[in-house]
């Protein structure tokens, strides 16, 4: 490991302000601790596991003898990863039981083996250094109150009214394939070129539609062969769209102040994030509301200070909730944002984008699109009345009302686009998707599939297929094997014999 000069933190522990309440630096560095000595402070030196447990006992029982100790600062920099670990979690501990402060003197999600820049440490230190100083300000208890006249009167600014409020969040939530990635691409390129979006039927003289910068940040799509090619199909101009290098090492979280100066720079008129849960720090539980809410209190600021809209993008899991409910994490993700989209498809498989909540105007209808890369992406389809929950009933609905047998040919067609299946794989996956063998048996009469066996019998595989079409011979086991036929009376007898 590379050994950090020393010096960096002499230097910083130096500036942190002068109390009754004492600090103590943890270390596993010997010189530094020395060093520490000489200025005033009483570092631990840990050099193991037994270091680790000796000194953990110590301050554990110290802090019960009434010592006056305020925060601990971390700096496993020298330890051993295993040695690190332990430490963090019995200090992160002592600071339940004491109502005590341990701070890490490392970036957010930052592996301790991997640090090579001294300015990220002073960063980080720095950051200790502002919250000793903030905790050492005299608190003003006192509240004032002023008239409502006082505080003048602001209108609310538009990307997109009512979708896109500026200076605020938006939650975009989407099921699986519904087109997230093009809808956000195509909203940064409309904002990159000036234009209104795809759904909007006249200008709204409310917006200026002026060339706009955005930061696009992303955890799950490549920039080269995914992003990139998205905005070249949705006509942006990359020029103002900007992303984090590929090559930085750090990772970026949402709540991450190397954010400040990036918008300084740019002043971007949108910053999506994509998705919430690859921007949040490991130590975040998405299921809690204090968890959450301090995350993205943050970005939450920033979005107002620096008058930006927030495009945060979220998964939606699995349930059969209300839509709301179904966007995954604690409920403050909801109520935090002033603007909710949700994606998803419609019983047709229309897509859809639903405005399911607005507390700066009314909803907005919810918006028809097709996903049409040739085409600038998005093809606006029109406008509908109907709401995400709405969509959610009438496909729950169909699927109970919809014939078996009409489910069934369904499912054939999905499990032989290419034109052949296996059918002992047919049946069991039928079978999963609650549909019975009679149901199958006759969805392939209806659409006219013919079973094909090839081997011996006792080897043979047997394939469903459309007429006129050959099974090829590399999905068979027996590949020069000649070709039997099955009588139809016996077909379902033998199959189940596989």
């Amino acid at each position: 490991m590379e050994i950090i000069p020393d010096k960096v933190f002499i230097s910083l522990f130096s500036k942190i302000p002068e109390g009754k309440e004492k600090y103590i630096p943890i270390t596993g560095d010997e010189s530094l601790y020395e060093k520490l000595l000489t200025i005033g402070y009483y570092p631990m030196y840990v050099e193991d596991k037994n270091d680790a447990e000796k000194y953990t006992k110590m301050v554990y029982d110290g802090l019960s003898n009434g010592d006056n100790v305020r925060d601990f600062i971390f700096l496993p920099l020298m330890l051993e990863k295993s040695v690190s670990k332990e430490m963090a979690s019995s200090f992160n501990d002592l600071s339940l039981r004491y109502d005590k402060q341990a701070y890490k003197l490392l970036p957010k999600g930052f592996n301790v083996a991997a640090i090579k820049n001294n300015a990220v440490l002073e960063r980080c230190m720095n950051e200790y250094i502002e919250k000793a100083e903030r905790a050492n300000e005299p608190k003003n208890t006192e509240l004032e109150l002023v008239s409502l006249s006082t505080i003048e009167a602001k209108k609310v600014e538009w990307i997109d009214r009512p979708y896109l409020p500026r200076g605020k969040i938006v939650l975009m939530a989407a099921d699986p394939g519904t087109g997230k990635t093009y809808v956000s691409c195509k909203i940064c390129s409309c904002i990159s070129t000036g234009s209104p979006m795809p759904w909007e039927q006249t200008e709204d003289p409310f917006i200026e539609y002026e060339p706009g910068n955005v930061i696009y940040l992303t955890a799950e799509d490549g920039l080269a062969d995914t992003i990139r090619p998205r905005f070249d199909e949705c006509g942006a101009d990359v020029e103002k769209i900007f992303v984090v290098a590929p090559t930085a090492e750090d990772r970026l979280c949402i709540d991450d102040d190397r954010l400040v100066p990036m918008i300084e720079k740019v002043n971007p008129r949108l910053v999506v994030i994509d998705p919430l849960q690859g921007f949040l720090n490991p130590d975040v539980d998405m299921n809690s509301m204090n968890n959450i809410r301090a995350a993205m209190h943050k970005i939450e600021a920033w979005a107002e200070k620096y008058n930006f809209t927030a495009l945060i993008v979220c998964h939606l899991n699995k349930g059969n909730g209300m839509a709301l409910q179904r966007i995954n994490g604690s409920t403050d993700i909801v109520a935090v944002a002033r603007s909710v989209l949700l994606m998803g498809k419609t019983e047709s498989g229309q897509l859809f984008m639903a405005h399911e909540k607005s507390s700066l105007s009314e909803k907005g209808y919810t918006v028809l699109f097709d996903i049409t890369p040739d085409r600038g992406g998005i093809t606006f389809k029109g406008f509908s009345t109907l709401n995400y929950d709405d969509y959610n009933q009438i496909r729950q609905k169909a699927n109970r009302t919809k014939p078996r047998v009409e489910e069934a040919e369904d499912f054939l067609q999905e499990q032989m686009k290419e034109g052949y299946a296996k059918a002992n794989k047919l049946l069991e996956l039928a079978k999963d998707n609650g549909i019975s063998e009679a149901s199958l048996n006759r969805a392939k009469r209806e659409l006219g599939i013919i079973s094909k066996r090839y081997g011996r019998r006792s080897e043979s595989d047997c394939f469903w297929a459309y007429p006129n079409y050959e099974v090829p011979e590399n999905a068979i086991k027996k590949s020069e094997a000649k070709q039997i036929s099955l009588r139809d009376t016996n077909e379902m007898k033998s199959i189940r014999k596989i």
